[in-house]
């Protein structure tokens, strides 16, 4: 892939989130298995598994530094890139999602 622009991948969106009840702000940007992103560096990471039926069949809200100590090796920095962004092509180990998890 030398040569290659990175940011020619699917960019992330990310957004601004109110918890309802609590007025707690927080961005958050979605990583889904199997899609390769660059992800906007975020407050929050919702991280999404699609089954074959394409339904959602799982959702885990992460605290983005505990994803990024936990998965530096699968989250490559952007060389450049405003907002910061990180360029994933796989996806954590689901029992590390699960862990990581905010409950």
């Amino acid at each position: 892939m030398a040569g290659a622009n990175p940011l020619a991948m699917v960019p992330a969106r990310g957004a601004l989130l109110l918890a309802s009840g609590n007025d707690v702000e927080f961005s958050v940007c979605t990583w889904s298995r199997g899609v390769d992103s660059l992800l906007p560096r975020t407050d929050r990471a919702a991280m999404v598994v699609f089954g074959e039926d394409e339904q959602m069949q799982e959702y885990h809200l992460l605290p983005w530094d505990a994803l990024r100590a936990a998965c530096a090796d699968l989250m490559q920095p952007v060389p450049g890139a405003f907002p910061e962004r990180y360029r994933v092509t796989g996806f954590p180990d689901l029992e590390v999602v699960r862990t990581l998890a905010i409950a």
